[in-house]
């Protein structure tokens, strides 16, 4: 299904997933003050995408994330 704007409010800018993520964050650190290298930071971390689309203006449910055409 091709979807435009969005149906409640007419915005045709954007729209969003509310999306989930799980897991243990590793923030490091240095004794000496300088700056850690956290490149690694978010491996642990699972994502879970949300079913469905949000108007980015009125946060209003649009449709199904399986149902949108972009």
């Amino acid at each position: 299904m091709k979807i435009d704007k969005c149906p409640h409010c007419g915005n045709d800018e954007q729209f969003y997933t509310k999306d989930f993520a799980y897991g243990p964050i590793r923030s490091f650190s240095r004794f000496d003050g300088e700056e850690a290298e956290n490149y690694e930071m978010y491996d642990e971390i699972r994502h879970k995408m949300g079913k469905h689309t949000y108007c980015g203006k009125c946060n209003k449910k649009i449709a199904k994330v399986e149902d949108m055409e972009v």
